[in-house]
C-alpha cells in the first residue's frame, strides 16, 4: 500500500488546471480521479470556466465526487487551509517573475505540515510559456519553507522522457518559516 493509500483519510486536495485547454483539463482532472478514487477529497480550481466545466463533466461521467469553482490561486485567499496541494502545470506556465508570489500561494493554502506534491518541468526555454526550470530553483525556492520527502522521475509521455521531476514536500511547522518578500 502506497503512502499516498495510507494517508487518505480526511485528506484534501486542491487541484488545479490553470489554462483551459481541453488536453491539459483532462490531465488535470485525470490525476482528481486518481487522488478521488484513493479517498481523498478533491477541489479543483481553475481561472478558466471552460476547464471547470469540462471537469465536472467528465468527474461526474466517471461517477466520483469532486468540487471545482473559479478561483485564481495566486490570488485568491483559500476556501480553507489544504492538507495536500498537487501541482502540475502551473509552475511552468505562470512568468518567472510570478514565482514568488506561487511559493506564498502554496504556504497561503497550506496547512502548516501539509503535504506538497509537484510534477516540475525541466526544460531550458525561458522564453515559453512553459517556463522551465531547474532542480537548484525549484530547492532554493522551496526547501526554506518545506521539507524535501522525495523525488523521482515520472513515467511520462514519450516526448516528456526524463524532462519531468516529481518532488514530494511536506511544509515545515509554522514557526521555521517566512515567506518570500514580496
Amino acid at each position: 500500500m502506497s503512502k499516498l493509500q495510507r494517508n487518505k483519510t480526511d485528506r484534501k486536495l486542491v487541484l488545479r488546471a490553470r489554462g483551459g485547454g481541453t488536453q491539459r483539463c483532462a490531465g488535470e482532472q485525470e490525476y482528481g480521479a486518481l487522488f478521488a478514487k484513493a479517498g481523498f477529497r478533491v477541489f479543483g480550481y481553475d481561472i478558466a470556466p471552460s476547464a471547470i466545466r469540462l471537469s465536472v463533466e467528465q468527474t461526474q461521467a466517471a461517477g466520483l465526487q469532486a468540487e471545482f469553482q473559479l478561483a485564481d490561486f495566486l490570488r485568491d485567499p483559500p476556501p480553507v487551509l489544504f492538507d495536500w496541494i498537487f501541482e502540475h502545470t502551473l509552475f511552468c506556465a505562470i512568468q518567472l517573475h510570478e514565482r514568488d508570489d506561487y511559493v506564498r500561494a502554496v504556504l497561503r493554502w497550506l496547512k502548516p505540515e501539509g503535504q506538497y506534491l509537484a510534477v516540475n518541468y525541466l526544460i531550458p526555454d525561458k522564453d515559453g510559456p512553459p517556463f522551465g526550470t531547474t532542480r537548484d530553483e525549484l530547492w532554493q525556492r522551496f526547501s526554506p519553507h518545506f521539507e524535501l520527502l522525495k523525488e523521482w522521475v515520472p513515467r511520462s509521455y514519450p516526448n516528456r522522457t526524463g524532462l519531468e521531476l516529481m518532488l514530494w514536500w511536506q511544509r515545515k511547522p509554522e514557526g521555521n518559516l517566512q515567506a518570500p518578500e514580496k
